[in-house]
């Protein structure tokens, strides 16, 4: 194919501007995109199959370059997901729709989000699990105080 590029072994791992790809799927070690190599990243976005990509304050530098870094914990979502839907799905074929399902949802989400509010989807993602994790800790906290108080 002519969007086929070969790259000798020896620099597969590194990032280079030489070349213009969509997508950069960092799946490496944390801060693995960071100060030394943003310069280096010609892409469309960076969609992580690892946790923690993205070293502190540099996707505030990745927007500055109109690259969008999508959310670590949104994008490799799929073990957790397994991990809820395993006990009630047949097989491994409805564990893989769901995963499919619910991560293509929240890539939905978090692209109109961003968009609607004008951040980064890592802004935005990061604002919505932690409004949800209040939430969560909110019914906690009102069930344990109504526990404490019948008791």
């Amino acid at each position: 194919s002519k969007n086929v590029i070969k790259i000798p072994k020896e620099r597969l791992f590194e990032l280079s501007s030489e070349y213009h790809t969509d997508f950069i799927i960092p799946g490496a070690r944390p801060d693995v995109i960071n100060q030394k190599n943003i310069d280096k990243i010609n892409a469309v976005a960076l969609v992580p199959a690892a946790n923690i990509p993205y070293a502190k304050g540099i996707t505030d530098a990745l927007k500055e370059k109109s690259i969008i870094a999508f959310p670590d914990f949104v994008a490799n979502a799929g073990e957790v997901l397994a991990i809820l839907v395993s006990k009630v799905a047949k097989n491994a074929d409805e564990i893989f729709e769901y995963i499919k399902l619910k991560i293509t949802e929240k890539t939905f989400e978090v692209i109109q989000g961003a968009t609607e509010n004008k951040v980064t989807p890592y802004d935005y993602a990061v604002a919505d699990a932690l409004k949800e994790l209040k939430k969560k800790l909110g019914r906690k906290k009102n069930l344990l105080e109504k526990l404490n108080k019948r008791y």
